[in-house]
């Protein structure tokens, strides 16, 4: 793991968020979660503007 971070110069912190937030995810499913992402950012904007 500290290589890892250490190649992609991340923080211990990000790394486990980010497998805690992806883990068990196939690739396949990799677009999928960040256009759900995007479009759950997306109407939190447009609430606000409203």
């Amino acid at each position: 793991m500290a290589q890892i971070v250490r190649e992609h110069d991340l923080s211990e912190v990000t790394f486990y968020v980010w497998r805690s937030k992806y883990a068990g995810a196939s690739v396949a499913e990799l677009p999928w979660l960040k256009h759900l992402e995007e479009e759950k950012h997306r109407l939190k904007r447009c609430s606000l503007i409203l």
